[in-house]
């Protein structure tokens, strides 16, 4: 999905692409377009298409992942957070959830022995 993208400028994303520490390069067959690693799946490629029509003016984004253009923006207008936190917070997530699982296992076997 392509939409326009504003207030943002080219060099806002461009910006925005930095702080989060993602990559992009200019599409060398087309100077109105850059290609970058999107910000909202971080797929493993030049999925994100920044078209900037007029200089200066609104640019258009597409993730050829199928991320809608609000994930994108909102993806690159979050705070950053480091990918070892993010990942670590992840990690307790399922931890988190294993645990839980765990517990309601063991509540489960305990209720039938007190049923017997």
């Amino acid at each position: 999905m392509s939409a326009t993208y504003e207030p943002s400028s080219l060099d806002l994303a461009l910006e925005y692409l930095r702080v989060h520490g993602l990559p992009y390069r200019w599409a060398e067959q087309d100077v109105k377009v850059w290609e970058a690693v999107c910000p909202a799946c971080r797929a493993m490629e030049w999925g994100l298409t920044i078209r900037e029509p007029v200089r200066n003016g609104p640019i258009s984004l597409q993730c050829s992942s199928g991320c809608t253009v609000d994930e994108i923006r909102q993806a690159l207008e979050a705070d950053p957070i480091e990918p070892r936190v993010e990942q670590a917070l992840a990690l307790a997530e399922q931890a988190r959830q294993v645990a839980a699982e765990s517990l309601a296992a063991l509540e489960s076997h305990l209720a039938k022995g007190k049923r017997q």
